[in-house]
């Protein structure tokens, strides 16, 4: 799932089926999860959950529609361990 843009050619009447961010995240987490029937193990950062997660360089949530593209990861882990980490992560 991909969160829509919107183009030159933007039908206005499709305003309510553009996904928010936090839908789209879900959609990523839980649902994919969920559509696997893998969801008491994955889709969410949890005790006994896999672990697979990324930090990214800013709040995913807050930014402006459009500049998700901008964002950087910081840090991967996978199955709990770190396997990728540029140095920007602070405890």
């Amino acid at each position: 799932m991909r969160r829509c843009r919107r183009t030159p050619c933007w039908d206005a009447t499709f305003e309510d089926k553009v996904a928010g961010l936090a839908q789209v995240m879900c959609a990523y987490t839980r649902g994919s999860a969920w559509f696997t029937w893998k969801e008491d193990r994955k889709g969410a950062i949890a005790p006994g959950m896999l672990a697979d997660f990324i930090v990214l360089d800013r709040d995913y949530l807050s930014l402006p529609e459009g500049d998700t593209r901008f964002l950087r990861p910081v840090l991967t882990a996978v199955g709990g361990r770190v396997v990728f980490e540029d140095g920007q992560c602070q405890p």
